[in-house]
């Protein structure tokens, strides 16, 4: 078991381009078999949200689970000046809000804050399978370090994954024992968030039953990918909340594994913050869509009619794509847009506001609410 002695409560840092939020829910729902904890609430992960979230630490309270943003270079930095954290993870490197950090080196070195300004001596927690995780530069950092993946040898390996009814399951080797795990949403990269929170929980002493219940039982956030059933015989994936590259191609391979026989309709917007690569990507998308198994292309906005175009220079039919200028002209537009008995992916940057789309091809009335976000 590892704890930081010198701390009273063990304070856990979670960031990452990606999957921040659900791991923080996952690890909490596992402490929380068995410990008072305060966590960050929702997505709210920046410095202000992180210092008003701990006037509400109590003495009760046996540890900190913290969800830490970054949209520009030092905001990691601060985080970790109002709480220092004994264990540190970091879920994946990749391109969100690249934009904004003028270029990956960079981002990366953001990134790394969070390894520069935890305990020296504390616990550090990285994806052995994200190439980018040799960067990092841990500068004075003395602490242990762990790895957790699917595809190279580390301490915490996800093996056996599969599709199972409403999630995945998966395979665990610990203390020599192999143990099944199962989490309740869809994708391979929500294992690799189990595989973090997993190593956390581990090293602070909780055991596999914790674990399992705790995987088993987390809070879902809304808006990321939530299935359910919705008119005309559609079934509805809304992963609307956000969107960065990899998380796009992560939930395109989604929906293409709950296809089945049904035709497969991405329904895609823009992705916010990705600066002078932002024509380039957005092509890339359209790429990834061409090699998929999609029967249908729906794309809304200008920077998504570059995925439009992408898809189509690698060979995905024209007549199997569908552009609207703007959300209004989809939102009157998207039900017609759908074939009958589709699965539908809905994915963009929070910005965009597809939550109107998901609520058209759930609902039969004719507009959305004004105030539904």
């Amino acid at each position: 078991m590892w704890i930081n002695r010198r701390k009273r409560i063990p304070v856990i840092a979670i960031t990452g381009s990606s999957g921040k939020s659900t791991t923080k829910e996952m690890l909490a729902s596992i402490l929380g078999q068995k410990w008072r904890i305060l966590k960050s609430i929702g997505n709210n992960n920046a410095p202000s949200h992180i210092r008003k979230l701990l006037q509400g630490l109590k003495p009760s309270h046996q540890a900190c689970v913290l969800e830490f943003g970054a949209s520009r270079p030092g905001m990691i930095a601060r985080h970790c000046r109002i709480k220092q954290p004994t264990i540190g993870i970091i879920t994946l490197l990749g391109t969100a809000h690249i934009g904004k950090f003028g270029g990956l080196s960079k981002l990366i070195e953001a990134k790394g804050e969070l390894i520069r300004g935890m305990d020296p001596n504390g616990l550090l927690i990285l994806n052995k399978d994200d190439p980018r995780t040799r960067l990092l530069d841990k500068g004075r950092f003395r602490g242990r370090t762990i790895y957790f993946g699917v595809k190279n040898e580390c301490e915490y390996k996800g093996r056996n994954i599969r599709y199972a009814k409403n999630g995945m399951r998966f395979t665990v080797t610990i203390n020599g024992s192999d143990e099944e795990f199962f989490i309740p949403i869809y994708g391979a990269h929500n294992v690799y968030n189990a595989l973090a929170a997993m190593a956390a929980a581990r090293e602070l002493g909780f055991s596999v039953e914790h674990i399992r219940r705790g995987l088993a039982r987390y809070y879902r956030m809304r808006r990321r990918l939530r299935v359910s059933k919705g008119i005309n015989d559609v079934i509805v994936i809304d992963d609307s909340y956000s969107a960065i590259p990899e998380a796009v191609k992560a939930a395109i391979d989604v929906l293409v594994k709950l296809k089945k026989d049904r035709p497969a309709v991405a329904v895609l917007g823009g992705m916010a913050d990705l600066g002078r690569s932002s024509d380039r990507i957005h092509r890339q998308i359209g790429h990834y869509i061409a090699e998929k198994r999609v029967s249908k292309l729906v794309t809304v906005g200008d920077a998504a009619k570059l995925i439009r175009e992408g898809a189509i220079e690698r060979g995905f039919p024209s007549n199997k794509t569908k552009h609207f200028d703007n959300l209004g002209k989809a939102v009157i537009g998207i039900r017609r847009a759908i074939p009958h008995g589709s699965v539908v992916l809905l994915k963009a940057s929070h910005r965009y506001g597809f939550s109107s789309l998901v609520w058209m091809l759930k609902n039969k009335g004719d507009r959305p609410p004004s105030k539904r976000r």
